[in-house]
């Protein structure tokens, strides 16, 4: 799947409107963030400390006479610049006036309070400020999702077109594979109960799920008819259950688009006498093959800009020598109807 991530605002669909409102941007720029919003925000105190000083004095401003504790703590709210320097007046002024009067210790002690207040928010809101920014969730744009294809041109250019589609994909299959060796448990070790990640590898955290749940159980009948080679009690079953396309696909829609998703599979050997035959195939070069008939084809695709199918209506799977690349590999994997 893409691994482009999606960068500007988005709205994780997890969430309402407002709490999954994301804005995404590169790990440089979020350093830059953040450091800018704790300057903000410390610019911001300074401002609302002037304003709550200049509020508090104006309030407290008269011309009737008043004691000098009154007017000492009219100067610090006049000359202190931020409610720290305020906060360390007020401590210094109460010790000066503790051996005189405990009404005095009093009266500054309210009169801190807002200043104490006004510092434990801003204070907070500074350490809360680096969440601003994290390593969460991200949205990845899924423009080149699934196995490369390759349908333009002909003849060489198209030969080539292939063959390096077909590296690419054994590229994806090889890290799906060593994925699914990672992060899924081997059900055989679970007794063929429900099977979850294993959260000991921490590349599995790269998806909103970092494994599908599914089931694993013996005792089924055969997919194929007579065709299995081994008895129903060695047949092994596999069912996802019913996969939200959300929360376990990672795909970000609103509730209204979200599907459920469900995928069953049995797995046997067959037996390969009675349905397996030899012939020769002239289209494509493809020369002498190997034809293994278990049901009538869905379709049968072709490849290298060939348009005439196989002449085999029965055919599931089909193996023989590549006239193109000079090695044996396996041309069509059909499926049964």
């Amino acid at each position: 799947m893409s691994q482009q991530v999606y960068t500007g605002r988005w709205t994780d669909q997890s969430y309402n409107s407002i709490v999954g409102d994301r804005i995404t941007i590169a790990t440089t720029h979020g350093r830059y963030l953040i450091a800018f919003v704790a300057t903000f925000d410390l610019w911001v105190g300074f401002a609302a400390w002037s304003l709550l000083a200049f509020i508090i004095h104006q309030y407290r401003s008269t011309r009737e006479a008043r004691d000098a504790l009154f007017h000492q703590s009219q100067v610090a709210l006049r000359n202190s610049a931020t409610a720290t320097n305020f906060l360390t007046a007020t401590v210094t002024i109460a010790w000066a006036w503790r051996k005189k009067s405990y009404h005095a210790v009093a009266r500054l002690f309210l009169l801190a309070i807002g200043p104490i207040l006004l510092s434990l928010a801003f204070a907070a809101a500074g350490i809360f400020s680096a969440r601003i920014a994290s390593t969460g969730d991200v949205l990845l744009v899924g423009g080149d999702c699934g196995l490369n294809q390759s349908n333009n041109g002909t003849g060489a250019e198209q030969l080539v077109a292939e063959l390096v589609s077909d590296f690419e994909n054994g590229v994806q299959m090889s890290l799906s594979n060593a994925y699914a060796s990672q992060c899924y448990v081997n059900p055989l070790d679970l007794d063929l109960e429900q099977v979850t990640a294993d959260p000991s590898h921490l590349s599995c955290n790269g998806y909103s799920t970092a494994a599908l749940n599914y089931t694993a159980s013996m005792d089924n009948a055969c997919p194929f008819q007579e065709a299995c080679s081994v008895p129903e009690s060695e047949i092994l079953r596999l069912d996802t259950g019913y996969l939200d396309s959300h929360h376990d696909l990672g795909l970000n829609q609103p509730q209204e688009n979200r599907f459920s998703f469900r995928k069953t599979s049995t797995c046997s050997p067959l037996k390969t006498e009675g349905y397996s035959s030899n012939a020769f195939s002239e289209v494509g070069g493809f020369g002498n093959v190997s034809v293994y008939s278990y049901g009538a084809n869905q379709y049968q695709p072709t490849r290298f800009g060939i348009t005439g199918s196989l002449p085999y209506e029965n055919a599931t799977f089909v193996y023989g020598a590549d006239s193109f690349t000079g090695s044996q590999s396996a041309y069509y994997l059909m499926y049964g109807m």
